[in-house]
């Protein structure tokens, strides 16, 4: 969820979000779910009370995943030690995150000018060509995917 409708969201808010209490209002039978990967307590609890849920159902995991690593390394060529860390991974899928549009397709086309199966991911590209890249990740049909946050943090990959 990109944006949440509690008035602690931070500087994503968008006032429109909570209206959406209105629709509890208008529609009280109507299923609601809330979802958040950040919420503190008292974001949930203005989450609650704007969406008007009643004792819901309020789950929460860990942000350990043992399948995820991150590492800090000191750059000095950036893009060598990028390609030398993918090219030791062969058979090991990822995700590497730029800042901008033009550095994912510039890293994409570099990482497949090697011979290594990667796509660019970013908020540009038409619909179907992202829906496609993912696809064909979560298939391993596609090693690298670098990309923007359109991304979102990822994606469940088992």
């Amino acid at each position: 969820m990109k944006r949440t409708v509690s008035r602690n969201g931070g500087h994503d808010f968008r006032p429109e979000y909570a209206a959406l209490g209105q629709l509890r209002q208008r529609f009280p039978a109507l299923p609601f779910m809330a979802l958040t990967a950040t919420a503190d307590d008292t974001t949930r609890q203005d989450i609650i009370r704007l969406l008007g849920l009643n004792d819901p159902l309020i789950q929460i995991s860990s942000f350990d995943r043992p399948n995820i690593r991150y590492m800090l390394m000191e750059k000095f060529k950036p893009l060598d030690q990028l390609m030398r860390y993918v090219q030791e991974q062969r058979g090991k899928s990822g995700i590497i995150y730029c800042n901008s549009r033009a550095k994912v397709e510039d890293t994409a086309a570099r990482l497949q000018s090697r011979g290594i199966s990667a796509a660019a991911y970013h908020a540009g590209l038409e619909n179907a060509i992202r829906a496609d890249v993912q696809e064909k990740f979560q298939r391993d049909d596609l090693q690298i995917v670098v990309a923007t946050v359109a991304f979102g943090m990822g994606i469940n990959k088992t």
